[in-house]
């Protein structure tokens, strides 16, 4: 049996605007608020030079490390997968493919992750042997069904 799944280009750009849209907002807020409190008023606040360039630069600079930082973290999310009777190889949002084998596999759970400081997911968890952890959207198309089949063939651990 052979069980497969992708985002679409939709649900790629979705995703990367669910984390941006909020992060560029602040962004844009902040630098005209600056700008309004540094040109705006002169006779309150009399600010040199190298003063207003950091003021004018810190939110929005922010809210690119806040982007970047947001997407690293949400990096573990699976993009793409196939599984067969043997391996199961996918590629997440930070890194490459890989390929594991299915006794690699120690548990697969269900639960409500916090994969951004924006938002979380609903999805299964995908632990490996060696702690890594990948996760499957509930989104993802046939992560229902992939869940349920790498659980149903997880090996227990021999001691």
């Amino acid at each position: 049996m052979r069980i497969a799944g992708a985002y679409t280009t939709r649900q790629l750009l979705r995703l990367r605007l669910r984390v941006g849209l909020p992060c560029l907002l602040v962004g844009a807020l902040g630098l005209w608020g600056s700008q309004h409190l540094v040109q705006k008023r002169p006779g309150r606040f009399q600010l040199d030079r190298p003063t207003k360039i950091s003021v004018s630069v810190f939110l929005p600079f922010l809210a690119v490390f806040t982007y970047g930082w947001s997407l690293w973290n949400d990096g573990w999310r699976v993009l793409e997968f196939s599984c067969d009777e043997r391996s199961f190889r996918f590629r997440k949002l930070r890194g490459g493919p890989e390929s594991r084998s299915l006794n690699e596999i120690a548990q697969v759970h269900r639960e409500y992750v916090r994969t951004t400081y924006i938002s979380g997911c609903p999805g299964y968890t995908v632990r490996f042997r060696d702690g890594e952890e990948v996760l499957l959207g509930l989104n993802l198309p046939n992560a229902d069904a992939l869940a349920g089949w790498l659980d149903a063939r997880i090996q227990p651990v021999r001691s």
